[in-house]
């Protein structure tokens, strides 16, 4: 036999190279990634038929929207009601509200609104039981001395101190009373 002939039968019978390093070198290499390029193409057909057979069944749905809502246990008894603040006490002093002031606290699904002719405290609250927890999410901070007097904006930063020692309240008609860490606030019901 030739050596070219003896060459051909050695690729055919899966490339003994140990004997010869020519130009063939890598094909084991690419005989190999064709195995493998054939089980990729062979499981990558199972997983398109699935689809497909799917697709021509209508097995596939339409997503459905979901609507998340708190399970409340009990009803929010402050849940879109506003107040009036007619009493502000705490271990340093009690504070007189004005009477061109009306400082008002309003409740709406779980976020709270207090105002008092200048600046929005804004909140969220969660009710458990008698207990009140509030959150302070934002508020503005202007100086309205000249225009409400030292009396209202003292009464405006006090609340805002103490938003966020509230603990517990109560409502009893017309009246929610709210207890602080130092004190207690007294408001009535608006609306």
């Amino acid at each position: 036999m030739n050596t070219l002939s003896n060459v051909g039968l050695k690729l055919l019978f899966f490339f003994d190279l140990q004997e010869y390093k020519g130009p063939f070198i890598y094909l084991d290499c690419i005989r190999w990634f064709g195995v493998i390029m054939g089980i990729l193409v062979l499981l990558g057909g199972c997983t398109s038929t699935e689809v497909a057979n799917n697709l021509e069944q209508n097995e596939f749905e339409t997503p459905t929207r979901v609507v998340v809502t708190p399970v409340i246990s009990e009803p929010d008894p402050l849940n879109n009601t506003r107040w009036e603040m007619v009493a502000f006490s705490d271990q340093e002093k009690t504070l007189a509200i004005p009477k061109d002031t009306q400082p008002t606290i309003q409740f709406n699904d779980g976020a709270l609104l207090f105002f008092i002719g200048c600046n929005d405290l804004n909140g969220y609250y969660e009710l458990d039981n008698q207990r009140i927890t509030i959150t302070l999410s934002e508020s503005t901070a202007m100086d309205c001395t000249d225009r409400l007097g030292a009396e209202t904006m003292a009464i405006e930063e006090r609340f805002y101190n103490v938003m966020q020692t509230f603990e517990s309240y109560s409502v009893e008609g017309n009246e929610l009373r709210i207890y602080h860490a130092d004190g207690e606030l007294l408001f009535h019901r608006i609306s």
